[in-house]
């Protein structure tokens, strides 16, 4: 069974928008449908790793400095994801 679920979503060319994602709650019994998951998010990731980073100039210097950890662990986090799926490959 599939859970959709909806968060708000503002990006920096200016425009805001709601994002539906599905995720399964079961394990996907065909590897494909894993390794098009697994693309889809790191890709999906990379697009928020950029925003957030186009935030940073924005915050004082405190709040960069957080913001640029945050960002790091989210990178850190992709390269595991993308790991994972050239391991399926």
């Amino acid at each position: 069974m599939d859970h959709i679920h909806d968060h708000p979503h503002t990006h920096t060319e200016e425009h805001s928008h709601d994002h539906a994602h599905t995720h399964p709650h079961a394990a996907p019994t065909d590897i494909e449908q894993t390794k098009a998951l697994l693309a889809y998010m790191v890709h999906h990731n990379e697009h928020h790793a950029e925003e957030l980073a186009n935030l940073l100039d924005s915050l004082p210097e405190k709040a960069q400095k957080r913001l640029s950890m945050a960002i790091g662990t989210f990178e850190a986090a992709n390269v595991e994801l993308q790991d994972v799926l050239e391991s399926l490959e």
